[in-house]
């Protein structure tokens, strides 16, 4: 299985380039015909030559293709085309929209008040939701930082951070976080690809369709009675005492 290209923004349509998703470093940036071209090569000539490659296409690249052939996937590569990098959907959560400019402007650029509030959104960095389902299934680097900054104790202790805004640690968080990898929700449609192949690989059968219902409401608990204070009647009286059993000779 393949990854699928995470430049396109729609069907034959690369992203625009730019500091869209970019700009939490001032080095990062796309070039716009680097980007094209890149995106072009993944299509025209990097995934074929992967899907060949497994597949034995062409009789040159395997022994014996009978037995050396893979099962390949590749039907979600079509659908992640909607759902590159700088995608944007109405429906993406409130952070991603008030507070990541697709001009490359989500950040305060006057470095003692980003020292303070560093959103130009004026939100706190907190409010960023990692797994959150987005339009975009490929992480930015913005995303990775955001991402990384909520697990900085799953690196080397070489790369820990003395300080959470160290220079260093932002950099090795935006690179090596997950950016222009798939989100959760991108490898949750790859892996809806994948598991008819491995049904047909393991010769397993199709299983009934899943279907979602909505749980009945919980029946509320009953209100609590008005309390009963003790009258002659059902106040506790004295504990009766048995009487003695009488011992025979």
């Amino acid at each position: 299985m393949s990854y699928a290209n995470p430049a396109m923004q729609a069907v034959n349509k690369p992203c625009p380039g730019g500091r869209d998703g970019l700009d939490i470093h001032p080095a990062f940036g796309a070039d716009a015909e680097r980007l094209r071209a890149a995106a072009q090569f993944v299509d025209q000539k990097f995934l074929p030559a992967l899907k060949a490659l497994a597949t034995c296409e062409g009789g040159q690249t395997c022994r014996d293709p009978l037995k050396d052939r893979m099962t390949f996937v590749d039907s979600h590569q079509a659908e992640f085309e909607k759902h590159g990098m700088c995608v944007h959907a109405p429906d993406d959560p409130v952070f991603d929209r008030e507070c990541f400019s697709p001009n490359g402007t989500s950040f305060v650029p006057n470095l003692v008040a980003a020292a303070e509030e560093p959103m130009a959104c004026s939100r706190p960095a907190s409010d960023y939701r990692p797994y959150a389902p987005r339009g975009r299934w490929i992480r930015t680097a913005n995303d990775s930082y955001f991402t990384a900054m909520t697990y900085p104790e799953g690196i080397p202790s070489t790369l820990k951070p003395t300080d959470i805004h160290d220079a260093l640690w932002g950099v090795v968080s935006a690179v090596y976080g997950g950016a222009v990898h798939p989100t959760a929700e991108g490898y949750a449609a790859m892996a809806d690809a994948a598991l008819p192949a491995v049904r047909g690989v393991l010769g397993l059968p199709e299983p009934p369709a899943v279907t979602g219902q909505a749980l009945p409401p919980l029946n509320p608990a009953p209100a609590p009675g008005p309390a009963v204070a003790p009258t002659q009647q059902n106040a506790p009286g004295p504990i009766p005492r048995l009487p003695r059993s009488r011992a025979t000779p």
